[in-house]
């Protein structure tokens, strides 16, 4: 957020509770000893606490794990396919859903400032200049952005209008970032790098999940989600948010006139129909008006739709289709920019095996004779 942005915010899941309500009343002034009572409850609890084993997610716990624990994040940006952080060829850090939730950010580009290896700038109240490898700009047009493998750029200058890009943060599984080139893979504009967001499966986000909050330039924001089930099979969830920010303020404290507010909602449906095929289709449609100085509000709104299928031939052997497809819109320009792809992975040889009791030299690269063959 811009400097001096206070933000005070709350969000939790609704889970369902059974029992009596609850009811509370105010005192007309507070009570010395039931302030005492109070004070003394929360430090037993306290103590209580630290006395407790170190969890899974202490520092304690934390410290015990090897290196390739703390290294066993699985990433897909590197080479299109599931493997473990420690063993990419590649720079790549990873952004994870509780990252996301300590660092309290309340977008997209704020949250890719936990990345160190981007240059991310905000320009004003709705404007991002984001790259990596220096001449950051807000027409940065070197550095390739995905969301759930849909690419997000614009035709008008193969750039990214941060500002239309309102991923909700509670359903973001993880943010892959790699750095340098990485167009052998992913084509156009990986040149310094790759930004891949990926969010949760429907079945991940199951519920309903109430946000909310304010501070004195982010001056509201909220949104909301439910996950169900539509099957054995099929799950969806669906989601709707909005926000209203204040305009920024020159140096010499004339305002910029940049205030703007926009609403967005999405659905995604999951349908597993084997355990090697997955179909998932998902979409989200936005509007806003943003102020300007010399003219009226302008008027943006768009929208998106994706399409996937996959299906693992084998343990070393799967293909992927994906169709997508963006739409945006604004006062003087509109774009759209329609996607698709279809992957082919196919490893033929299997791991090196070594027999236990042998020599160094005992180990083999085995060529597959049956989609099993692996041992």
């Amino acid at each position: 957020m811009c400097g001096g942005d206070s933000l005070v915010g709350l969000s939790a899941p609704i889970v369902p509770h059974r029992g009596a309500g609850r009811h509370f009343s105010r005192a007309s002034r507070p009570c010395p000893v039931v302030t005492f009572l109070a004070f003394g409850l929360v430090m037993l609890a306290d103590r209580g606490f630290a006395q407790q084993p170190d969890s899974a997610e202490s520092p304690g716990a934390l410290k015990k794990l090897t290196l390739e624990q703390l290294m066993n994040l699985e990433v897909t940006s590197v080479s299109k396919r599931p493997e473990k952080l420690w063993q990419a060829a590649s720079a790549i850090q990873v952004i994870t859903e509780e990252d996301i939730r300590r660092s309290g950010a309340a977008s997209l580009p704020e949250a890719l400032r936990l990345a160190s290896n981007l240059e991310v700038a905000q320009v004003d109240s709705r404007q991002w200049a984001i790259s990596a490898r220096g001449f950051n700009s807000t027409t940065a047009n070197k550095l390739l952005v995905l969301i759930d493998g849909r690419t997000v750029y614009t035709p008008l200058y193969s750039g990214v209008f941060w500002d239309v890009q309102d991923v909700p943060l509670w359903d973001v599984d993880r943010i892959e970032v790699i750095s340098g080139p990485g167009a052998t893979l992913w084509g156009a504009n990986a040149v310094n790098g790759v930004i891949n967001v990926t969010t949760k499966r429907a079945q991940d986000a199951q519920g309903l999940y109430v946000s909310g909050g304010g501070g004195t330039k982010l001056q509201g924001l909220g949104g909301a989600r439910y996950g169900g089930v539509l099957g054995a099979k099929v799950h969806y969830r669906a989601y709707g948010k909005a926000f209203t920010r204040d305009q920024t303020v020159f140096p010499d404290g004339r305002p910029a006139t940049d205030d703007w507010y926009a609403g967005q909602g999405g659905l995604r449906v999951d349908w597993d129909p084997s355990e090697t095929s997955q179909l998932t289709l998902q979409g989200d449609l936005y509007d806003g008006r943003i102020a300007q100085p010399s003219a009226g509000d302008i008027a943006v709104s768009g929208g998106n739709a994706l399409g996937s299928w996959s299906h693992a031939f084998s343990r070393t052997s799967d293909a992927r289709l994906q169709l997508g497809g963006t739409v945006s819109c604004g006062a003087s320009v509109s774009d759209s920019l329609a996607t698709a792809s279809a992957t082919l992975h196919c490893w033929p040889f299997c791991r090196p095996t070594c027999s236990e009791s042998g020599s160094p030299g005992s180990c083999r690269t085995r060529l597959l004779s049956s989609p099993n063959g692996c041992t």
